[in-house]
Formats: structure tokens, C-alpha cells, sequence
């Protein structure tokens, strides 16, 4: 096969493989970004869900009055999860859970001990 064949859009020998951590780490990186959290403290759990992959993603959320309703912020990570992680990782997604575990942000002060 010469670079021009694989240019016109003639099919490649061998496979790609994601593996279940990149897909992971894909899911919390996107989910992370639309929560204000970090990647590292958001947490993905893969199954099979009849051939789809089932993504349970456990993260807290940031509560700053500049970042909207928490509701529709968990919607839009549910939604980019399943959209972008789907394109990106090219899994087939079937579902996608959030817990949020915990509400941080401007709006807590800080506790005085006397």
C-alpha cells in the first residue's frame, strides 16, 4: 500500500484499541470540565450495558453563582459525556449516570473556631 492509497481512503492493516482507562479518563476530564471540578477527583465506572458501554461517573461540583443552576450543569456533563465522549473515544455509549458528591464554592464560609 503506498501513501497514496491510504490517502483515497483505502482501508489500513490493523486494529485500534481504546482502552477501558483512556476511556475513563476521557469521561472524567469532560465530565470534570462542565462541573468545575478536576479530572482527578471525578471518578468513572464502566460496564456493559447489552453491548453499549454504561458510564457512572461520581464527581463534586462546583457551586460559584457564576456557573448556573447545578441541575442543568449535571444535564450538560450527562449530555457531553455521551456526545463528545462517544466521538472521541468512538464507544458506543448506552448510558450515562452522575452523582455529584459533594457542592463546593464562594457561597460556603469558612467556619470560625473561638
Amino acid at each position: 500500500m503506498t501513501t497514496a492509497d491510504a490517502a483515497a481512503g483505502a482501508p489500513l492493516p490493523g486494529r485500534v484499541v481504546v482502552t477501558t482507562r483512556a476511556q475513563q479518563r476521557v469521561f472524567a476530564a469532560l465530565a470534570a470540565e462542565e462541573l468545575g471540578a478536576t479530572a482527578r477527583a471525578t471518578r468513572v465506572a464502566l460496564s456493559d450495558e447489552v453491548g453499549r458501554v454504561r458510564a457512572r461517573i461520581t464527581a463534586p461540583a462546583s457551586m460559584r453563582p457564576e456557573d448556573g443552576a447545578l441541575l442543568t450543569r449535571v444535564d450538560a456533563a450527562r449530555r457531553r459525556v455521551a456526545e463528545d465522549g462517544a466521538r472521541l473515544t468512538g464507544a458506543a455509549i448506552g448510558s450515562v449516570l452522575i452523582h455529584v458528591t459533594a457542592a463546593r464554592g464562594a457561597a460556603a464560609k469558612p467556619r470560625r473556631v473561638s
